[in-house]
């Protein structure tokens, strides 16, 4: 959960099984113009949510899991596709939204919200794939056509959650400050009031309230992935929600959390949590490869990582800031 100084307009709800949180900074102004841009916000994340829910029977993504394509998929599922494509291959498979299949083996069948304090006996273990299984055909009619390889299902949840506050943070066309927090994927466009950055404190993945670090961002995104949220017991010990497209299993990588700052917050969601599918050295090396990407990783042992430019993000004299974690 992140809080953040509350004197600016702001506004908390909830959306796509997660707390949301949207901050507008700019100089005074009419309260109607600041509730209606909130209200924009808002709306945004609730169509978001009905299209790619993949809880939602009536939703676009649950037709394209249960047909296998879709001749005339909307705009925005055509672009979420052809974002995660382009994402498998950067990762080198790391990031794969052909994980629905192992997510509800896991026991993530239902909604999070639904499975507090139940034992998650999951389904049978899907079989391992290296390949997108997600494919999208141009013809000739200029209606794209999405089609899913055999036996194949999508999650969306995590890179549209980023993707959403990316579009959030747009609708500030004028150059007012935005702050939108999806459940830790932050995405963050235009300048405070002050001129200063935001601050972003990096939580720790095994102790409330305690901070492993605080940084400056002015714009970009902001992301925490961690074994320790959304986890559940199982009948096979302790379950979460990260899978390794390599196993069909929740990684067991040696990463418990990773905290990634980057050019928005999809790419931030995506590499964070790729560096906890890859492990520490691979994830390094993977961020290390794009501009304007740093992170923070906590090993399962206690030690703390850093990529090579981080330290230029720290922030020695905290204020008011948000947390992401």
């Amino acid at each position: 959960m992140t809080t953040i100084n509350l004197a600016r307009s702001t506004r908390l709800f909830r959306s796509m099984g997660t707390e949301i949180q949207v901050v507008v900074d700019q100089e005074p102004a009419p309260s109607g113009e600041a509730n209606g841009r909130l209200d924009e916000v808002a709306c945004l994340f609730r169509a978001a949510e009905q299209r790619f829910s993949r809880f939602a029977a009536d939703s676009e993504l649950s037709e394209l899991n249960r047909m296998g394509f879709l001749d005339r998929p909307s705009r925005d599922l055509l672009d979420v596709a052809a974002r995660s494509i382009k994402w498998f291959e950067i990762t080198g498979g790391a990031f794969n939204p052909s994980i629905l299949s192992a997510l509800e083996s896991a026991g993530y069948d239902v909604d999070f919200d639904s499975m507090t304090g139940c034992i998650r006996a999951g389904l049978p273990r899907p079989v391992a794939g290296a390949t997108c299984g997600l494919k999208i055909h141009e013809r000739d009619t200029g209606h794209p056509q999405i089609e899913l390889a055999e036996g194949v299902r999508i999650d969306s949840g995590g890179i549209v959650k980023g993707w959403t506050a990316d579009r959030a943070c747009d609708l500030s066309s004028d150059g007012t400050g935005m702050f939108v927090d999806a459940g830790g994927d932050i995405a963050i466009r235009g300048g405070k009031r002050d001129g200063g950055p935001w601050m972003v404190g990096v939580a720790h993945p095994d102790r409330t309230y305690e901070l492993i670090d605080v940084i400056a961002v002015k714009s970009g995104g902001v992301s925490t992935s961690s074994v320790r949220a959304r986890s559940w017991a199982s009948g096979d010990g302790r379950a979460h929600h990260i899978i390794d497209p390599t196993t069909g299993i929740p990684t067991n990588s040696g990463v418990i959390q990773a905290t990634v700052v980057g050019r928005s917050a999809e790419s931030a969601e995506v590499l964070a949590k790729s560096v906890v599918v890859l492990g520490a050295e691979e994830g390094l090396t993977l961020l290390d490869s794009f501009r304007d990407t740093e992170g923070i990783l906590v090993l399962s042992d206690g030690d703390i990582l850093e990529s090579s430019g981080w330290s230029n993000l720290r922030l020695e004299e905290p204020r008011a800031m948000a947390w992401s974690g």
